[in-house]
């Protein structure tokens, strides 16, 4: 066994690149069903509206894929209340659908991520080998490779916060001071807990999200007008709100719970992935450009 100690200063290694393998299709409903997973429900161009109203149930579309004759995906339908004021079979899909643009298109090798970044209230069509072969909906950012990809993410930035106080403090725990006893209390029964001493275990290790930005708020320079190269290009208050807002969207992920059940909830996780990416290569700057 190796008596190699790991380089806790290169602890989130690998940020980028370990969202490549966690792609759409991953999370998209397919178009071609096996019999045992979910498939995605279409219609025709030929289709009534109120034949299409009456098999939309359990579950309900707000929105369908439409083929052509030929079974080619044409366009997207808008199911909601299609059939209102419809007494006549007269009335048909290919009258109401709105043809495909590549702004419905998504690869099914799209990274989560970029998926994230284009969600819509409408459906995205999954593209492999030049063939539309599944659907991705915003209602897929409960599922599990999201949660996975979000929270990699989140762990990524906190791993980013630990390093940035290591290279405040490359000599020694300074960071301590910055601390309440309380929460000083709270990381070192943590780290008594981990193995102490006898441990590759270290102190700062031990601390807490909210110990992290406590820390580097105190230890940071910040000047919102950006004035100084070397400072976060922001206010304290800005930073702080910053991170609790990341902060608040690890709890329901750590927990299992959920985050994404509302529309607004959508545009709010879109904004935090965003604020966190911005966030986090601001910090490496602001400490790569300290005076040694």
């Amino acid at each position: 066994m190796s008596r190699e100690r790991p380089d806790l200063l290169r602890q989130s290694d690998g940020f980028e690149r370990i969202h490549v393998n966690l792609t759409v299709s991953l999370i998209a409903t397919s178009r071609d069903c096996d019999g045992h997973d979910p498939c995605i429900r279409v219609c025709r161009m030929d289709d009534s509206l109120i034949d299409v109203e009456a098999a939309n149930i359990k579950p309900i579309y707000d929105y369908l894929p439409v083929e052509g004759t030929d079974g080619r995906i044409v366009g997207l339908f808008s199911a909601k209340g299609s059939a209102d004021g419809a007494d006549r079979d007269d009335e048909f899909v290919g009258d109401h659908m709105r043809p495909l643009s590549e702004a419905d298109l998504i690869g099914a090798d799209a990274t989560i991520l970029d998926f994230i970044y284009r969600v819509r209230s409408q459906p995205l069509l999954v593209v492999s080998g030049g063939r539309i072969n599944g659907l991705v909906a915003w209602s897929d950012l409960q599922k599990l490779p999201v949660r996975a990809a979000v929270f990699a993410l989140v762990t990524g930035f906190e791993l980013t916060m630990y390093e940035a106080i290591k290279a405040v403090f490359p000599r020694g725990e300074g960071w301590r001071e910055h601390l309440s006893d309380t929460r000083l209390k709270n990381a070192e029964d943590v780290y008594e807990k981990r193995g102490g001493n006898e441990s590759d275990v270290e102190l700062l290790l031990c601390t807490e999200f909210c110990d992290k930005r406590t820390i580097l708020k105190k230890c940071l320079s910040f000047d919102s007008q950006a004035r100084d190269s070397g400072a976060m290009p922001m206010s304290k208050r800005e930073f702080e709100d910053e991170i609790k807002r990341i902060e608040n969207l690890r709890n329901p992920l750590a927990h299992a719970s959920s985050y994404a059940m509302k529309w607004d909830h959508v545009m709010n996780l879109r904004q935090t992935v965003t604020t966190l990416l911005e966030l986090r290569e601001r910090i490496k700057t602001a400490v790569l450009a300290r005076p040694l």
